[in-house]
């Protein structure tokens, strides 16, 4: 729910806990309604035009991976758009494409830190390169529908409504919890804005 954080964050937070579980596949319920929106805020705000489906579905059918995967498959079309539409794009600073970006930020969730892609990198780089491709992606699909959404929009949306955005803190918790200082630093303050930050299921 848009104006609901904290059921978000819980919802968030369930995702996530699954990562844990060695038993698979893994089928659970999530034991909470999704509340109704809050009255009189139907006219407040940008809302995003586009309906993904929900963050992780049924974890029998597809783990964090697929979940991402489909995402930015669905997305694509809106991608492709807002492209067509301004001739250029921010997306390519990682050297991957944009799936193969989100399976090396994925593979963070269930193999630990890997080793870096890239001769002569950190992996901590490489990870921020990543990042910043697959955020730009979803920025810019979003920025070829109509509305005009602000930064804080699109950052509100991302981090708050994504299979994306719950990756980016399952990654950002991997780092924190590394013995690598520079790897708890990129955790701390690299991924996921300040202001953003009220979405993670870790606080």
């Amino acid at each position: 729910m848009p104006n609901d954080p904290d059921f978000q964050r819980r919802v968030v937070k369930a995702a996530l806990d699954l990562l844990d579980n060695d038993d698979t596949p893994v089928l659970v319920e999530y034991p909470e309604e999704a509340p109704a929106a809050a009255k009189g805020n139907d006219d407040d705000g940008w809302v995003c035009p586009i309906s993904l489906p929900a963050q992780v579905k049924d974890p029998k059918e597809e783990t964090i991976t697929e979940a991402l995967s489909r995402e930015i498959a669905e997305l694509a079309p809106w991608y492709d758009l807002a492209v067509q539409k301004s001739g250029r794009t921010t997306v390519g600073s990682s050297g991957f494409d944009v799936p193969a970006a989100g399976e090396f930020i994925v593979s963070f969730l269930s193999d630990g830190i890997p080793d870096s892609p890239i001769e002569g990198e950190r992996v901590d780089r490489v990870l921020k390169w990543a990042c910043d491709d697959l955020k730009a992606y979803y920025y810019e699909a979003m920025l070829a529908q109509p509305g005009g959404p602000s930064s804080l929009d699109l950052d509100e949306w991302f981090f708050g409504q994504t299979t994306a955005g719950a990756v980016f803190f399952g990654v950002q918790k991997v780092l924190l919890d590394d013995d690598d200082e520079i790897n708890q630093f990129v955790g701390k303050e690299r991924l996921i804005p300040r202001n953003q930050q009220y979405w993670s299921p870790l606080d």
